[in-house]
């Protein structure tokens, strides 16, 4: 039975990995973490594993965890992943993205080439994401797994430069990696810099709902129960070595979102729409990049099924208000 080091567990998508794993494989789950503005502990209200408060750059603290709970398969979810904070100051970013995920494989590599019987059965599995592709336009074909990295946000820069390394490790020294790149997550306990839980408090608050540009901006969004699922039967199907893509279910744009989002919570509260917040837009950020879209056609092949939550049909069910 495998035992499971998830970084950034107390993160939205890592907190939600977490349980399914725990719950519905009833493997041994740790979670690590530290605890940034970006981590609540109240995610993990049926997680009952256990928590380890670390920086996945702390080489020593990795390495003792590791060893103390002889982890044979890491998830690694720890990262800075707010582009707009990344303009602003890129070194978080480099430390956490960059530096970290290297120093993350560097203890895992000493520990199990050491000490724990070598690389058989064992799995590190790096989070990415489809921004490190960079800007599409809707007439633009899907990206699949080969194509070029062109990201153009100091986030997506530091997301691409990890996957470089972790091929790298892969490639020249054998190690037993996956990357996993998916479409933009969405669901409950999202943090609350994130567009969905934004124009939840907006609209709780009866202020007006700030949005980029001309909101334009058009992403595939994945639900995050989807996510876990197929990251769980990655893992399960162990193709060590691969690039994965992982699309979202529905592709909208992010005042299409909006929009939605007004009309459920106004017909919840029983008001009319314009009744509720209204959208104010605002100045269009640097680097905001129009589309994204990834082929998942290798994810298919493997017998995974796709994501099938819509992102409209969360919002339908006013799912986005429940806290």
């Amino acid at each position: 039975m495998p035992n499971v080091l998830v970084t950034g567990g107390a993160g939205f998508i890592g907190s939600h990995f977490a349980c399914a794993i725990e719950q519905n494989k009833h493997m041994k789950v740790v979670i690590y973490d530290a605890m940034t503005y970006s981590s609540d502990l109240s995610r993990l209200k049926n997680y009952n594993g256990t928590i380890v408060n670390g920086d996945i750059g702390d080489y020593d603290k990795v390495l003792t965890t590791l060893k103390e709970h002889e982890i044979t398969h890491i998830v690694n979810f720890a990262a800075e992943s707010h582009v707009d904070r990344s303009i602003e100051d890129v070194n978080p970013f480099l430390r956490t993205n960059v530096f970290g995920t290297v120093s993350l494989m560097e203890a895992a590599e000493k520990y199990w080439l050491e000490t724990n019987g070598g690389y058989k059965d064992k799995l590190f599995v790096h989070i990415s994401t489809d921004e490190v592709y960079g800007e599409l336009r809707e007439k633009d074909r899907p990206l699949d797994e080969k194509a070029p990295l062109k990201p153009s946000n100091p986030y997506a820069a530091s997301k691409a430069a990890a996957d470089q390394f972790v091929i790298a490790k892969i490639s020249g020294e054998g190690f037993p990696g996956m990357i996993v790149r998916s479409s933009n997550n969405f669901g409950l306990n999202q943090n609350d810099e994130k567009l969905i839980p934004k124009v939840i408090r907006c609209l709780n608050e009866n202020m007006d709902i700030p949005l980029y540009g001309n909101g334009q901006q058009r992403r595939c969004w994945l639900y995050v129960e989807d996510y876990c699922r197929i990251l769980m039967e990655l893992m399960e199907a162990g193709p060590i070595g691969e690039i994965f893509n992982v699309k979202g279910a529905s592709s909208l744009s992010n005042l299409e979102v909006v929009c939605k989002m007004r009309e459920a919570y106004a017909s919840l509260v029983n008001l009319p729409v314009d009744a509720v917040s209204h959208i104010a837009f605002v100045q269009d950020r640097k680097t905001h990049d129009y589309f994204y879209n990834i082929d998942q056609s290798k994810l298919l092949r493997m017998g995974i099924s796709p994501a099938h939550k819509r992102i409209e049909d969360f919002i339908d069910e006013k799912q986005f208000f429940i806290k």
